[in-house]
């Protein structure tokens, strides 16, 4: 398994790629270097973006495709919401994150309600079962945890986030008809940060896609009931057309 950090996050510099399609020839030019000639791709979130690009300008490297709650067309995060707010200011400094951490290490559930209410549209009872699954759960505690130490060192991720939102405000809709790799796409029924709308439109427009829709599901995916199911398809969908 091959990952990157795209432009403008950890040691990639931002110059790297500022576009989605500049991104996706970055990516084109990192399979040379390594001598990779074709790839399966999960491309999750803001990643949405260049990840179709990619697959667009580089039909012939390319022979699967998971877009997973990913962007796919004109996208806003939600700053006038004072949680989300909040929870960006501590996410983009460090002495923020530090805050965050201590929050979450001595107040680790009502964090977790705040970190993952803010990427939810789920009700209030469903979101209330679902958080006292996580608490039962080691292993999805864990993996909070986890996630949460990946998001530092912020400074090192600024410039990244910063141009995603910048691109992705004014990505219009993305003319997905052109692909015609083998793609499944899977969103959450309530993902409250990118809107399941995205699935749809990327749904009708790619020929022959398959879409498969986490019950439930948040933007954190991983974090879902179904979960291990997600991920058994996702392998199963990669392994139906590796090439032999």
């Amino acid at each position: 398994m091959l990952t990157w950090s795209r432009p403008g996050y950890l040691r990639t510099p931002l110059d790297v790629g500022l576009s989605p399609a500049e991104q996706a020839d970055a990516a084109a030019a990192l399979l040379d270097a390594l001598d990779i000639d074709r790839v399966g791709i999960i491309g999750a979130s803001a990643g949405g973006p260049p990840l179709y690009e990619f697959t667009l300008r580089y039909p012939q490297r390319i022979w699967a495709l998971a877009p997973v709650a990913a962007v796919n067309q004109t996208y806003a995060a939600k700053n006038d919401d004072p949680v989300v707010a909040s929870i960006g200011y501590l996410f983009t400094n460090d002495g923020g994150m530090w805050i965050f951490n201590s929050m979450l290490e001595y107040a680790f559930e009502a964090t977790t309600r705040m970190l993952l209410a803010s990427n939810s549209t789920l009700d209030e009872q469903t979101f209330d079962v679902w958080i006292d699954h996580i608490m039962a759960d080691p292993e999805r505690r864990e993996l909070i945890w986890t996630a949460v130490r990946s998001f530092g060192p912020s400074l090192s991720r600024v410039e990244g986030y910063a141009n995603d939102l910048e691109y992705d405000a004014e990505l219009g809709y993305m003319p997905l008809g052109g692909i015609t790799t083998p793609t499944l796409i899977v969103h959450g029924t309530n993902d409250g940060d990118v809107d399941p709308k995205h699935a749809r439109y990327a749904h009708d427009a790619i020929s022959d896609s398959q879409i498969y829709w986490v019950s439930d599901g948040t933007h954190l995916l991983m974090l879902s009931d179904e979960s291990e199911n997600m991920f058994s398809r996702i392998l199963e969908f990669f392994n139906a057309h590796k090439p032999n």
